[in-house]
């Protein structure tokens, strides 16, 4: 003997009762037969058990077209982000922050070259050859100092 759950799921409905059934319109339930998701029965009826199924396979494509449109988009926004990073690059508005340090440790090595030797070119006395040698030693911690400070800016973006 059939149980009453199986006689309520072959019965059939019109589509103005299915469209009632999951909350969309007559519209949307014919666009589900366009799509192959639902058969007729007769003209204008639709098997109960045969709506509720198609409806559901409408949701899971839908969501997962959703899911694949997220995905795409994340990929588009992250070329797009790429493509900024290399016009930036191009047109000098950005350089890596290594480049940017070893510059400044270059400058810095070049200025310490040539003050170390500005005592020993300017006096052979040794009293203010040792006075010019403080101030020199004086600037280039000044110097390192700045450098120290310009590198930890690079690194925190500041």
């Amino acid at each position: 003997m059939p149980k009453k759950t199986d006689d309520l799921f072959d019965r059939t409905i019109t589509v103005t009762e299915a469209a009632a059934l999951i909350q969309r319109t007559p519209r949307h339930v014919q666009g589900l037969v366009e799509r192959g998701l639902l058969k007729k029965n007769q003209r204008g009826r639709y098997a109960l058990k045969n709506v509720i199924q198609a409806e559901a396979e409408n949701l899971r494509q839908q969501a997962e077209a959703a899911r694949g449109k997220a995905a795409g988009n994340r990929a588009s926004d992250a070329r797009a982000r790429e493509i900024e990073l290399r016009i930036a690059e191009r047109q000098r508005d950005l350089i890596p922050a290594e480049d940017a340090k070893a510059a400044v440790v270059h400058v810095c090595a070049l200025v310490k070259a040539e003050l170390t030797g500005l005592p020993a070119r300017f006096t052979r006395d040794p009293a203010e050859k040792r006075r010019l040698e403080a101030e020199v030693d004086a600037m280039l911690h000044r110097i390192a100092d700045a450098a120290e400070q310009a590198a930890a800016e690079v690194d925190g973006g500041d």
